[in-house]
Order: C-alpha cells, then structure tokens, then sequence
C-alpha cells in the first residue's frame, strides 16, 4: 500500500517478494530519488567441520586436523584456508595447515575461522611415552649445529645451535642464524624458534628465564643479540649492542639478564656510555677491545 502526498515520505512496504526476504522502498517528496534498503550480506559458509585421527595427541607429537567448510546449501568449498588459533598458546600451537603440536598437558580447543564461521576441535594433550635412545638428531634442511644446552626443573632441555637452512617453516635468511629447540621431557621436541638476523650468527650462549623459556645471546660481525624465547617458543624481547660480541648470558631469580664478552672501540671511545675504559688501554688510538659485563 503506497500513501503520502508531495513534500512527504510515502513507503512501499512488500513481503511477498520472497519467503525471507522484506524489502522496504521509501519516496519523500521535493524530488528524492527512492532509496531501497537491501539484506545485509550473506556469509559465503554455513560451517566448518573439523576431523583428525584422534582426540588426543602425545606432548611433542604433531595432530592434522583436517577442514571442510560448506556453504549455504550444503556445497563444499573445496578451496577454503581458514584460519587457525588455539585456546591457550602455552600448551599448543596450531600453525597455518592445522597441525597441532602439543608441551604442556591438558585440554585445548583448536578453532577454523572463515569469513566468521567457526569450526572447534578439542584436543588433550597427554603427557605419551619417551623417545630417547642412543642419540638425537635434529635440525633442518641444510648445516645444523648446537652449541649450548640447559634444562630446567620439570626436565625440560633447550638447545641452542645454528641452522642455514629451513626448519619448522623458519628460513635463514642469511649464511646461518641462531635458533633454540625446546625438547620435552619424554625426549621429543617441542618445537624451534629461528632467531632473525641481519649477519650470519650462531647461538653462543643459553640461560633459564625466571618467567619460563630461555634467553639466548647470539653474535656475528656486527653485534650481539640477546633475545627471550618464552616456554611456548615465543620471542618476547630481543636486545642489540652493536660493535660487541657476547660470548654467554646469565639470569638471576629477579629476571635480571647478564652478558660477557667483548666490545670493540675506537680512538679510546667506549660503547658504553659512562663507562670508564680500563687503564692502560684507555690510551690507545684506533681500534681496540675491552672486556664487557
């Protein structure tokens, strides 16, 4: 029904264009062109189903979960990518094809979004049998190396070491970087976290952190970097002193972080503002090195 007269709003109001839709068309007077509100838009999926081999998965081995995501109607959409998250990264990560890797027991729920709808997965993580033996390999693609090793108290191991070539998806980007592998108690890997660079770098030094996790010290031609990788493989932090080269790191139960080595200077100027340079080098010209704390 159509109603109004000039210089007022009239509205057509129709329901019986379809089942589920109502389409309102309002005309005001003085020469407005009609103004049609449309149905807000329609998600392109109506759910995604997630499958996997199993509900639980032993801490340190890897969990495919598997996507299908339909769309209204019932057709699958076979080139949909959701994207992956987990409940809590402290005792998972999910990485960009749904695969599961679990270090800490417990549950988590492991979610697919696509356009904003959501498929869940609940996984347990469950503690398994141990995979130690005579030795252990590890690393990537291409020269691997470890170089430093602590444990903590639960029986965790982090390793750091180097790689120069791909590992967990991590490509060096220069000659060789700096990596740390957490290992969990039952002897399989947590996972590794490769520390980016701008020079080729090893890690030549690997301390506790109060907080969980590890902080790394790394060096090369350039410098030294001192970065925390938290328990879940995480870098929180990372610290550069150029022209200084790190040879360890310590924590203390505060959180405080320590490093040794050395630091180059020129023309008797040190890199370290308002530290006084040791007698008799501080007479020398050109370049020169001093201890470093």
């Amino acid at each position: 029904m159509l109603s109004g007269i000039a210089g007022r709003c009239a509205v057509l109001r129709r329901g019986a264009i379809a089942s589920t839709v109502a389409v309102l068309i309002s005309a005001c007077g003085g020469g407005d062109s009609p103004a049609v509100t449309a149905p807000p838009p329609v998600a392109t999926a109506a759910r995604i189903d997630i499958t996997a081999p199993a509900t639980t998965a032993a801490l340190g081995d890897r969990l495919q979960l598997t996507p299908k995501v339909y769309q209204l109607g019932g057709n699958l959409l076979t080139q949909a990518k959701p994207v992956w998250s987990v409940s809590d990264s402290t005792k998972a990560r999910v990485d960009s094809n749904g695969l599961v890797t679990g270090f800490a027991t417990g549950t988590v729920d492991i979610k697919a979004d696509f356009l904003g709808i959501v498929g869940q997965y609940r996984v347990t993580l469950i503690a398994g049998t141990g995979a130690w033996g005579p030795g252990y390999i590890y690393g990537g693609t291409n020269n691997d190396g470890g170089e430093n090793i602590v444990s903590d108290a639960a029986g965790n191991i982090y390793v750091g070491g180097s790689t120069a070539g791909t590992v967990d998806q991590q490509s060096a980007i220069v000659g060789s970087v700096a990596l740390v592998t957490r290992f969990l108690p039952n002897g399989k890997k947590a996972w590794t976290r490769v520390i980016p660079t701008t020079g080729e770098k090893g890690a030549n030094g690997i301390a506790l952190h109060k907080d969980g996790g590890v902080v790394v010290n790394s060096s090369n031609v350039y410098g030294s970097h001192v970065t925390y990788v938290d328990a879940s493989g995480r870098i929180i932090w990372t610290n550069f002193l150029y022209n200084a080269g790190f040879n360890d790191v310590a924590t203390d139960r505060a959180g405080n972080v320590y490093v040794t080595g050395n630091a180059i200077r020129q023309n008797g100027t040190s890199i370290c503002p308002g530290v006084p340079l040791p007698a008799p080098n501080s007479v020398v010209t050109g370049g020169a090195g001093d201890g470093i704390l």
